[in-house]
């Protein structure tokens, strides 16, 4: 047990190693620890009734200033602290809408490839058929039918992920089942479930790791792509997508309100996908 723990620390010491050497994906690390502590803090920061959704008809789309960093919108409400609670919605779903998928595609994805067999040709063609639905338009239709929600949207967008992490941990899987360490774990009567947890899993993790920060970036793209169709969050909860689409109508004259959540847009997913580059080159085995 103790040479295990070491060798897991040792593991973990090497990649953290190698990931600091790679500066877009420390600069990307950063911007996203940021991103969730004001998430987290978005509260503390600015009061939810006052500054996020009180309208204020005396500070209608007032350009940014010492008082409104990022200006105001058309009801007089700070863009920066909507900005800021946007975070929240478009953080948490995509998270937990990728957290949910990442357990059930790996769990099918693990029975999948160590069982093989008519298991495995089910399996995957269920998958086909759901990598064959867009993501878009699976959510469109699953929030369409059941009505506009925060748990409709993690749960559309999480069926929609689920394939992806079947597919990559089967494959793992499958190139793991007869290796050594297995066969031994076999050979002593270890149970299956053990086999798959504790022999098989631990050595698959990297690439679900690495899809897991893409997927995030992704997921946070198409949410925002559903607010801005008024599929998504509902008002008056600020989400980035939403932000954009109520300020389409004075984008020409206040271009602000459309450059500000643009942007948080763009850093949260560039930030996100240089981490997850940088990981997927800390975790490869042939870069050691």
């Amino acid at each position: 047990m103790e040479k295990t723990e070491f060798k897991q620390r040792s593991m973990l010491a090497e990649t953290w190693k190698r990931l600091k050497k790679n500066k877009g994906a420390m600069i990307g690390l950063a911007i996203v620890l940021i991103l969730f502590l004001l998430a987290i803090f978005a509260g503390v920061i600015y009061d939810y009734q006052e500054d996020v959704i009180k309208q204020d008809y005396n500070e209608l789309l007032q350009g940014p200033s010492a008082e409104h960093w990022f200006g105001t919108d058309e009801l007089g409400r700070d863009l920066l602290a909507r900005i800021i609670y946007g975070s929240r919605a478009s953080l948490f779903i995509s998270f937990a809408a990728v957290a949910l998928a990442a357990v059930i595609g790996c769990f099918f994805g693990a029975i999948s490839g160590y069982f093989g067999g008519k298991v495995d040709s089910v399996i995957m063609r269920l998958t086909d058929i759901l990598l064959a639905i867009p993501e878009t338009l699976f959510a469109i239709t699953l929030v369409a039918a059941l009505g506009t929600s925060t748990f409709t949207l993690i749960i559309a967008l999480a069926i929609s992920n689920i394939p992806i992490y079947c597919r990559l941990l089967r494959g793992s899987v499958m190139t793991q089942r007869g290796s050594e360490h297995v066969e031994a774990a076999r050979a002593i009567g270890a149970r299956t479930s053990t086999i798959i947890v504790q022999h098989i899993l631990p050595n698959c993790l990297a690439p679900v790791l690495v899809q897991f920060t893409l997927s995030i970036a992704t997921t946070i793209l198409t949410i925002s792509g559903l607010s801005f169709l008024g599929l998504g969050v509902s008002p008056p909860t600020p989400e980035w997508g939403s932000l954009l689409s109520s300020s389409r109508s004075y984008m020409r004259e206040h271009t602000y309100l459309t450059i500000f959540p643009g942007l948080a847009i763009m850093v949260t997913i560039l930030s996100l996908n240089l981490l997850g580059d940088g990981l997927r080159d800390a975790l490869d085995p042939r870069l050691r």
